[in-house]
């Protein structure tokens, strides 16, 4: 969806709102476009969601153009959830909340499109796959062989991860997809792409860095949201 620096429009017919649903955003022409302006909404959002929204508010704010999430281990071995921002070719790092990394992971593929249920039943069939193989997500040409002594197949993990493959017509990893985040005056596509690891995905979102206007907008709505 193409949306020039002119604006979103606020209600457009076929207009979806999510508020009172826990869930970030809403559908405009069939994409998905977070409005970061929307205080009331934010209101009744679930508390992951709210946290990811105060990602984005901070990303506008410092102008980043690049946002990594993914899973890792500390130092002494315990899980961890990392956030990488780079804001001026420079990275920062931050320690995030590990138990809702899969919420918002969910959240971020629903946004980019990558939860409608081809999707979901792909990922179900990847998952099945995984455990009948015994591997982590991802390609892979591990699997049984069943036949004779003169002839054999290779089934399982290998089976199903064809037919996931077949039913959203997209490669197993990584996957993506697009987003806008903005207000109803402006909005940025936010590209996302999704690697899984061991213990959940990775997701890079990349975007063009805010002009100094939008980073002042995003800190005085980080001060109204307290």
């Amino acid at each position: 969806m193409e949306v020039p620096d002119g604006g979103v429009p606020q209600k457009p017919k076929g207009v979806h709102r999510l508020e009172g649903r826990g869930r970030l955003g809403r559908k405009v022409d069939g994409a998905w476009f977070v409005d970061v302006a929307d205080v009331a909404a934010s209101n009744s959002l679930a508390s992951h969601a709210k946290v990811l929204l105060l990602l984005f508010l901070a990303a506008l704010r410092d102008r980043a153009s690049e946002i990594d999430l993914h899973p890792a281990e500390g130092e002494a071995g315990e899980r961890e959830y990392r956030l990488w921002s780079v804001i001026d070719g420079e990275h920062y790092y931050a320690s995030l909340p590990v138990h809702l990394a899969p919420l918002w992971t969910k959240e971020l593929k629903r946004l980019a499109g990558l939860r409608s249920w081809n999707a979901r039943l792909a990922d179900r069939l990847r998952a099945a796959a995984d455990l009948i193989g015994g591997r982590p997500p991802g390609p892979s040409s591990v699997g049984a062989r069943v036949g004779t002594p003169d002839w054999s197949v290779e089934v399982a993990a290998r089976f199903y991860r064809a037919a996931a493959d077949r039913i959203d017509g997209r490669p197993p990893a990584p996957s993506s997809g697009t987003f806008r985040l903005g207000t109803p005056d402006w909005s940025i596509e936010v590209a996302t792409a999704f690697y899984p690891m061991n213990d959940g995905d990775r997701c890079i979102l990349t975007f063009a860095p805010a002009d100094a206007a939008r980073s002042a907008e995003a800190r005085a709505i980080m001060d109204r949201l307290g």
